[in-house]
């Protein structure tokens, strides 16, 4: 079915001059409810652009998919002289609304997509084994024709020092060429959706996820693999569409082996002379532990090149984990508040403070071979707060 175009017709004969009419049935073209089958009185009738807009054209595919046209040429006597004429057909500024049929192999190209994976940015160190990571991969298809899909790339990277890809292999239909679902000729406008797991049973995902990286990376090649002696004929529309979504999915229950984890945010600590000397200065710290696991904390005073100078604890703040029921789901949190007199010689050093980089370490019991779950509404805050005491010159 035409969305919008013209068709044209034109003669080639030396003997123009003697027409006086000319009859055309273009078999499988229709226009409306009726079929294409026209009188034109005069060249200058047929020449005239013939619109469209919502004809039907059909074919035979038994005829080498060739088009019929019948055309006749009369002079002003009702004679019969299409003998040495010759009927010129031109399709122009045609779009198609729907196109049903036998369709060649056809590739659509797909660009690369990635998926940012944000649990580790913090993370500088350590495993993470997580029970069930899984990638989801979606195709929803509204071309009415069949697919098959090939993966031509699904890596993880690791973009920080020393970047690195790891490929992600399968070892299931996924690692080659893949049919996905179409849609019916009577379902042409609906989508219909594929979807794909790849997880530790069909993949090597879990080995690559415990690598902590931060972005997934997939692209696939989708080709139209029409048999037409197996199969009915299909449909495209103009609205035919192909959609590829992939979603990562890291299901919080797992294990953590020395695992650390790493912010750092800007300070200044600049003080006018007219208050100086300070008597005494103190770090006020505040922990709200609500993880299912202990972790460790240390703050480090950072230069204005980040680099440490000084840390506010010879050998971490140990902050417990939160009260547990008997599933292993926290029920409360765990708070801790102390405050840390600096001496004169860490009050000095601080006209350089920049930053202060907070690192927490966690690691669940066992050497890291527990299981514990995560759950959505768990947390970990840490609040730092300076206490100054100063004489007023």
């Amino acid at each position: 079915m035409f969305k919008e175009g013209y068709l044209e017709f034109s003669l080639e004969s030396p003997n123009l001059s003697q027409v006086a009419e000319i009859y055309i049935q273009f078999e499988g073209l229709s226009l409306g409810a009726k079929g294409f089958e026209e009188s034109f009185q005069s060249i200058k009738e047929l020449e005239e652009p013939i619109d469209l807009s919502s004809a039907l054209l059909k074919y035979d595919k038994t005829n080498n998919n060739e088009l019929e046209i019948d055309f006749q040429v009369f002079d002003e006597n009702g004679i019969d002289i299409s003998n040495g004429f010759k009927l010129i057909l031109q399709f122009r500024n045609v779009l198609f609304k729907r196109l049903r049929g036998w369709f060649d192999q056809f590739s659509l190209g797909l660009s690369r997509d990635t998926i940012s994976i944000d649990l580790f940015d913090r993370w500088k160190s350590g495993s993470v084994y997580l029970e069930d990571p899984r990638a989801i991969l979606s195709i929803q298809n509204s071309f009415g024709v069949p697919f098959f899909a090939s993966i031509s790339t699904f890596d993880a990277l690791e973009n920080g020092a020393g970047s690195m890809v790891i490929p992600i292999t399968f070892d299931n239909e996924l690692g080659d060429s893949f049919a996905i679902q179409y849609p019916n000729s009577t379902d042409i406008e609906g989508f219909v959706n594929s979807v794909y797991v790849v997880d530790d049973g069909n993949s090597n995902i879990a080995n690559v996820i415990r690598l902590s990286p931060n972005m997934l990376e997939y692209k696939l090649n989708l080709t139209v693999n029409h048999d037409v002696d197996l199969q009915e004929a299909g449909e495209i529309s103009d609205s035919s569409r192909v959609f590829v979504s992939t979603k990562v999915e890291l299901p919080l229950t797992g294990r953590l082996d020395k695992v650390v984890a790493r912010d750092t945010f800007s300070v200044a600590v600049g003080l006018p002379k007219e208050i100086k000397p300070i008597k005494r200065l103190a770090i006020g710290l505040t922990t709200d532990n609500g993880l299912p696991i202990d972790a460790v904390l240390q703050c480090y005073f950072l230069d204005h090149e980040n680099n440490a100078f000084d840390s506010l604890f010879t050998d971490g703040q140990f902050m417990r984990s939160a009260e547990i029921d008997e599933l292993g789901k926290p029920v409360r949190s765990t708070l801790n508040a102390t405050t840390i007199d600096l001496d004169n010689d860490q009050i000095l050093k601080l006209d350089q403070l920049h930053a202060i980089a907070i690192k927490t370490k966690l690691e669940t019991t066992e050497n890291g071979q527990e299981t514990i779950t995560i759950y959505g509404d768990n947390h970990l805050g840490i609040q730092l707060k300076m206490l100054i005491s100063y004489q007023v010159l």
